[in-house]
């Protein structure tokens, strides 16, 4: 089998020359649809002669071309920028939510932590109101877990199953079946409509602000707004708001159902004014005396200062 050097420096093991064509340096080389070209397409025999080295080898190319193809930059480019919902926030949110569908998505996701692919698929039979725990098919992770219902969740769930159980029933056992072919084709409302529902509910509650555009590496994409609050917005709430209550790194983790505490980090939302409230309460003694007179007096000082250099 005709061979040669493996796909950098690091790779020193040897790989067949036609598995090199078809990877390439940083992209497959392709035809005029988009497809790899047919005389580059490894077969079946080419892999299985592979050694483990050098199926790592590939593997780990494969997973670079991937990444920058495809996969999105999750490096934060925008600081301390808080994507979850305040306290006041949220209040405001429902306030301006009268679609019970979607009062009801939204409230499942700020309270368990759902994203908005795991809340519109549960089903009557994820339910257990005996235990009060909810199945929950984890999206990314593609776990099961089981989730505690508390009091609040637990109280809005049994009044809508108990309004609703003959259209539940009717749509196959999905909570959040949809009103009309305007939420979903499906026997439960589709994401996309979730989406739509919440950046209008955004609108009226004054909560639409947007920090930048997004960066489309495709020609037929068109930049988009990026808006601070989103549907994950209300899985930010529920994970900072577990953080700041249980002060318990692998409590949080376990309720946002992460692999590891990384993951749960970015979730994490602490405002400027905590920030400041831990540096007074470490180093501030409260045995210092402070002369409110001589305070005033040197703001007093530090504001003409502060014009006169406004006039240079």
């Amino acid at each position: 089998m005709d061979r040669t050097v493996g796909f950098g420096p690091a790779d020193r093991g040897s790989i067949p020359r036609r598995l090199v064509k078809f990877v390439g340096s940083d992209s497959m080389v392709e035809s005029r649809n988009g497809e790899p070209t047919n005389d580059l397409q490894p077969t079946t025999n080419d892999l299985s002669n592979l050694s483990k080295h050098q199926i790592e080898n590939l593997i780990r190319r494969l997973s670079k071309i991937k990444k920058k193809k495809y996969l999105r930059n999750n490096d934060r480019k925008y600081g301390n920028l808080n994507k979850g919902f305040t306290e006041a926030e949220l209040k405001q949110f429902f306030k301006c939510c009268r679609n019970l569908r979607a009062n009801l998505s939204f409230q499942l996701m700020a309270n368990l932590g759902l994203r908005v692919g795991e809340v519109v698929r549960i089903k009557i039979e994820d339910l257990d109101f005996f235990k009060n725990k909810i199945k929950i098919n984890t999206e990314k992770a593609g776990t099961v877990d089981f989730m505690h219902l508390h009091m609040g969740v637990r109280k809005l769930l049994h009044d809508w199953v108990q309004k609703f159980q003959e259209d539940i029933i009717k749509h196959n056992g999905f909570l959040l079946f949809p009103d009309s072919k305007s939420q979903s084709d499906n026997n439960h409302i589709s994401p996309n409509w979730l989406r739509k529902e919440f950046r209008d509910v955004c609108f009226l509650a004054g909560l639409n602000e947007n920090y930048g555009v997004s960066e489309e590496s495709y020609e037929s994409h068109r930049e988009r707004k990026l808006y601070r609050l989103t549907t994950h917005s209300l899985r930010h709430y529920f994970i900072t708001k577990v953080y700041k209550n249980s002060k318990n790194p692998l409590f949080t983790q376990r309720l946002g159902r992460h692999r590891d505490f990384k993951s749960t980090q970015t979730y994490i939302n602490i405002n400027q004014e905590e920030i400041d409230n831990v540096i007074k309460k470490t180093f501030e003694e409260e045995n210092i005396i402070v002369n409110e007179s001589e305070v005033e007096e040197f703001i007093t000082f530090f504001k003409m200062w502060k014009m006169m250099k406004g006039k240079d």
